[in-house]
């Protein structure tokens, strides 16, 4: 198994945690983002993200896409060259 330093050529944007009774999407330059309505959560250094609704509609909320454009655009990441990576990770808690 390759690790993860030696196939990403840039640091991931977003991240989906599936948890027992929820989901949450993950800006993993959360902090970098500006959020006048407070709605990412998270009082870490880095880190911020919001907890999915039922049929993830959350995604499709205006304010919420426009975090989504600030973080891609923090990251310097283009979406309409089609280069890029997804990369599905699983573990198992114990």
């Amino acid at each position: 198994m390759a690790r993860e330093d030696t196939y990403l050529e840039k640091s991931p944007v977003f991240s989906l945690v599936l948890y027992p009774r929820w989901v949450r999407f993950f800006f993993l330059e959360g902090v970098s983002i500006d959020d006048p309505e407070g709605r990412l959560e998270g009082t870490g250094s880095q880190v911020r993200s919001i907890r999915m609704d039922e049929y993830a509609a959350i995604l499709d909320d205006p304010y919420i896409r426009g975090l989504m454009a600030q973080a891609l655009k923090v990251a310097g990441a283009d979406l309409k060259t089609g280069s890029g990576q997804v990369v599905l990770k699983s573990t198992i808690a114990t």
